[in-house]
């Protein structure tokens, strides 16, 4: 009962234009704290290999209880991953609510939602999960990154100095981590190029 409660609620700020700042989990305006989680596993490149799904699910579900957050907001680029993620959410043996844009906006702007382009769609990704409570995303994803970075912005722009590259040597299996975001998975270059800020 207490899982519907905080989905209904979570469901009503977002009708009502209830956004909070980013990183809510510290300035939010919304009376529902949510983990938010970006799946991508496509194959962008034929050279190109994303952590695969289990792998990407067990870290968001892991992060969610470790956060004591049972709201799971989800975004990917993928339809049948989304489903699996909310399954795989509610089967979990702390149930987690796992929902996604298409659960929470009228007929009207999930269809408008439906038509737009993958880049304004990705652009709506960004501007909803940078404002979560705690943020999971993949290592070989621009969109993570580039949500993980804005929060971390916004935890030095507080005074909250911390350097989230340090992660990696405390998890093999962590390529950023301060504390309110989290990229899982490792990929060597790219952790390059991002800490010289040529990526993404």
């Amino acid at each position: 009962m207490a899982l519907i409660t905080e989905w209904d609620q979570y469901r009503a700020d977002v009708m009502a234009g209830e956004y909070s700042e980013p990183a809510a989990g510290f300035q939010t305006r919304t009376s529902t704290r949510r983990h938010d989680a970006y799946l991508d596993t496509r194959n962008a490149l034929a050279r190109e290999t994303y952590p695969n799904f289990p792998a990407q699910t067990d870290a968001h579900l892991e992060q969610a209880i470790l956060h004591k957050l049972k709201l799971i907001h989800t975004a990917s680029n993928n339809a049948t991953d989304l489903a699996l993620f909310k399954l795989a959410g509610a089967e979990h043996p702390l149930p987690l609510i796992a929902v996604s844009a298409l659960d929470l906006l009228p007929s009207a702007e999930i269809a408008a939602l439906k038509d737009s382009t993958a880049l304004q769609r990705a652009l709506v990704d960004y501007e909803v999960l940078k404002r979560c409570s705690v943020f999971g995303g993949s290592v070989k994803s621009t969109s993570s990154y580039n949500i993980a970075l804005t929060r971390d912005q916004w935890l030095a722009d507080q005074g909250r100095m911390n350097i989230p590259w340090f992660a990696v040597h405390e998890d093999v299996g962590v390529a950023f981590d301060d504390g309110i975001s989290r990229i899982v998975e490792r990929d060597g270059v790219y952790e390059q190029l991002i800490a010289r800020g040529m990526w993404p």
